[in-house]
């Protein structure tokens, strides 16, 4: 239970972390 919690939290800031990059190269595109 308690590790698939630490999973699910992990696997959620490798997500920001992958749209905040997106977000900064379409910036830096436009």
């Amino acid at each position: 239970m308690l590790h698939g919690s630490l999973l699910r939290y992990y696997y959620h800031i490798c997500e920001v972390t992958i749209f905040a990059s997106t977000a900064e190269l379409s910036c830096a595109f436009h």
